[in-house]
């Protein structure tokens, strides 16, 4: 104990480890019900609520999401399969680890083909 301030080192270092404990726990517990939350309403096909950065691409519309600790990918790629154009199609989700990237590509089993008779040649 400081006697000239009255002050207990120990007291505080312990009052500011439960604090920070406490945030801690506080923003676990919200990344995981965030990702739960916009998992849900990406396979309901709505936007993500929760993502502080979401890009989107010129290939087709693919999107990225990203959120607490989370990423979201929704492929829509433009293709083509034996001369029928069309659109690599799926939903790709991440927590804490296995981020992707873009110049990575879409995993052949995450998305599957859709033709597209209204997709024109530019």
């Amino acid at each position: 104990m400081n006697r000239k301030w009255g002050i207990n080192m120990s007291r505080i270092i312990k009052r500011i480890a439960l604090i920070a404990g406490i945030v801690l726990l506080a923003l676990a517990v919200l990344s995981v019900t965030f990702y739960q939350v916009d998992k849900a309403r990406v396979e309901a096909d709505k936007t993500p609520i929760f993502t502080f950065i979401n890009l989107a691409y010129c290939d087709g519309g693919t999107e990225f999401h990203y959120g607490l600790g989370y990423q979201i990918v929704r492929w829509n790629r433009i293709a083509e399969q034996d001369e029928v154009r069309g659109y690599l199609v799926g939903k790709e989700y991440h927590y804490l680890v296995g981020f992707r990237k873009m110049s990575d590509g879409p995993p052949a089993d995450v998305v599957h083909f859709e033709k597209n008779e209204h997709l024109i040649e530019q």
